[in-house]
């Protein structure tokens, strides 16, 4: 029941709020995507913290850098990101 209502308020969120009008998440795969993604296959604990870090990872501060020509976002947890699990937005901005 928790899973179907968790899905119900992120699919909410989509039909509710414009893709235009979200705030640009640093993920390739977007926090909601990641999230409904998490409760529709692996249940609701592991949709649970899914939410929880990317919240506490994509909100808060983070650092983008060049290393070796590849893209790296290190976030406030201290985890690097990856230019392939970089949203292409930051990349190709960052990259000009």
């Amino acid at each position: 029941m928790l899973v179907w209502l968790a899905k119900k308020a992120i699919e909410y969120y989509w039909k509710t709020r414009p893709e235009n009008q979200r705030k640009i998440c640093i993920y390739r795969i977007t926090c909601s995507r990641h999230v409904y993604n998490e409760f529709e296959n692996n249940g609701c604990i592991a949709g649970i913290r899914a939410y929880f870090y990317r919240m506490k990872s994509c909100n808060h501060g983070y650092k983008l850098s060049l290393k070796k020509d590849i893209v790296v976002i290190k976030d406030c947890n201290g985890n690097l990101i990856l230019e392939n699990d970089i949203n292409p937005l930051i990349v190709k901005e960052f990259k000009n």
